[in-house]
């Protein structure tokens, strides 16, 4: 429609042609930018209201790394691999 912007589709049936108001997205996209917006505002005020965090730690991690791989043990070679022998 030109003169209110509805939109519309159209499709010929057997009896002729029907056509159907597309729903309004803007309206939904509004309500939804809406209830967002009072939810942000409920939480900014939910942080206000609780306490501080200062987001310092009262004791010093440890300076060991928790990612990094023990090193490999040799282990001692059993007497029996010592004395081995090639025969041809």
């Amino acid at each position: 429609d030109t003169r209110t912007g509805t939109v519309s589709t159209c499709s010929k049936n057997g009896s002729g042609w029907a056509c159907y108001a597309v729903p309004d997205e803007r309206s939904a996209l509004d309500a939804e930018i809406g209830r967002l917006q009072a939810e942000v505002e409920k939480l900014k005020g939910q942080l206000a209201a609780g306490p501080t965090v200062s987001g310092k730690i009262d004791e010093a991690l440890p300076k060991s790394d928790p990612l990094k791989k023990a090193e490999p043990q040799a282990r001692e070679p059993k007497v029996a691999e010592g004395d081995r022998k090639l025969e041809i």
